[in-house]
């Protein structure tokens, strides 16, 4: 019975040195908005890069395609089919862009 009730003890000191643990003074704040700032630092234009890769990769997937589709029009269908699937993918890189313009403009203010 004893080893019971200390558990939920032992719990919320856990909670609470996780709390300490990880909360940020208004001067560490300050310097990880400074490190932000710069465009190479900030983890949010990586990803945009990262993501503005794939999106040049999948455009030159879309011009090989249509190449693919006046060599070789016994497979139009299966062709086409492809490139809706890129097409999807290529939009949905076009969003994740806009979302994290639209992050950096909040977060810029």
């Amino acid at each position: 019975m004893g080893g019971e009730s200390i558990k939920p003890i032992r719990k919320r000191i856990h909670v609470y040195f996780l709390m300490t643990a990880y909360s940020e003074t208004p001067k560490l704040k300050e310097l990880r908005k400074k490190l932000i700032d710069i465009d190479e630092n900030n983890p949010l234009f990586t990803q945009k890069n990262t993501i503005n890769k794939e999106l040049s990769f999948l455009k030159n997937q879309v011009d090989f395609i249509n190449e693919l589709a006046v060599s070789y029009p016994e497979f139009c269908d299966s062709i086409q089919k492809y490139k809706e699937e890129i097409d999807y993918q290529i939009n949905f890189c076009e969003v994740k862009i806009k979302t994290i313009n639209s992050i950096i403009k909040i977060y810029n203010g």
